[in-house]
């Protein structure tokens, strides 16, 4: 008797494939992985005796998912490709696996009822790739962050991290000034003076840094921080005068 049919969602195929690397093969595992801004994003980079895996998950198989395991040849030593199993092998499926072995992409095939992982064409071993700049970017924080097959824009980002960097040192100084507090934390941007004035921006005019709430202080000429926690709304007023600020470094 076959299982029934499951409908599975990315995250719950991804979710095995990092059940089975973590505790069946050994694996360090990251989620949601970015190396750039803006850049390609992997669901699933496993790390073990300094060999990097990336591991892009799709509940369907075809060219897109192919071309994205492809993207990560020169990054990583093995790049895979993970599918829920089908009981009928289709012809569209068996030249897929075809063009991944003559790519050297390695496809793991998923079945959700039994949550086992099959490997269903072996990766070849990329001895080029650069591995150190996925490796250089990997914290611990990509183990929980976002779960391996989230929607776009749910992964850690370099901005995020700076952002996080930037409300632990606010909770600690209420009203501390932009600059100052920029000094005090490891940053994505070029230098002090380029995160201050992007930051500022962020803060003040485009309410994107969900935690920090600025208020401009017109005598010292600064940005002053707060944490949006500290308010007894979740929407504290903003500051009288947006546009002045505007016109004086931040």
């Amino acid at each position: 008797m076959s299982p029934p049919k499951i409908k599975l969602a990315e995250t719950d195929l991804a979710a095995i494939v990092v059940k089975h690397l973590q505790d069946d093969e050994g694996w360090e595992i990251y989620q949601e992985v970015q190396i750039k801004s803006y850049g390609s994003i992997a669901d699933i980079v496993a790390v073990k005796n300094g060999e990097v895996m990336v591991v892009e998950t799709k509940t369907s198989f075809g060219l897109n998912v192919l071309g994205q395991a492809w993207h990560w040849k020169k990054l990583a030593t093995y790049a895979v490709v993970a599918i829920p199993s089908a009981t009928n092998q289709t012809k569209a499926r068996h030249f897929g696996r075809q063009v991944a072995w003559k790519f050297g992409l390695g496809v793991f095939t998923v079945n959700p009822f039994y949550g086992h992982v099959t490997v269903d064409v072996s990766p070849q071993k990329n001895t080029g790739a650069d591995t150190k700049k996925i490796l250089d970017v990997l914290t611990t924080q990509h183990k929980t962050f976002a779960p391996a097959g989230s929607k776009e824009g749910k992964h850690l980002t370099r901005f995020k991290m700076t952002c996080q960097e930037l409300t632990k040192v606010v909770k600690q100084n209420p009203g501390i000034c932009l600059k100052k507090a920029i000094t005090r934390i490891k940053h994505h941007y070029k230098n002090d003076r380029s995160a201050s004035q992007s930051l500022g921006k962020q803060i003040s005019r485009f309410d994107n840094v969900s935690t920090i709430y600025g208020e401009w202080d017109g005598k010292l000429k600064c940005l002053r921080l707060y944490a949006r926690s500290g308010f007894p709304s979740p929407f504290p007023p903003r500051r009288k005068s947006i546009e002045d600020s505007a016109k004086t470094e931040i």
